[in-house]
């Protein structure tokens, strides 16, 4: 048990961390959604 716990942390923090990095992505898709298309669409003029 004690030799497999590092390795089970491991694997358990790189996937919350991933799925924290996922999250903060959508939510910057949902809120900044609108904020991003004006900002896109005034670089591409």
């Amino acid at each position: 048990m004690n030799s497999d716990g590092p390795i089970a942390f491991a694997s358990r923090s790189r996937v919350s961390v991933l799925n924290q990095v996922c999250f903060g992505i959508i939510i910057l898709v949902i809120f900044g959604g609108s904020g991003i298309k004006r900002w896109w669409k005034s670089t591409k003029r």
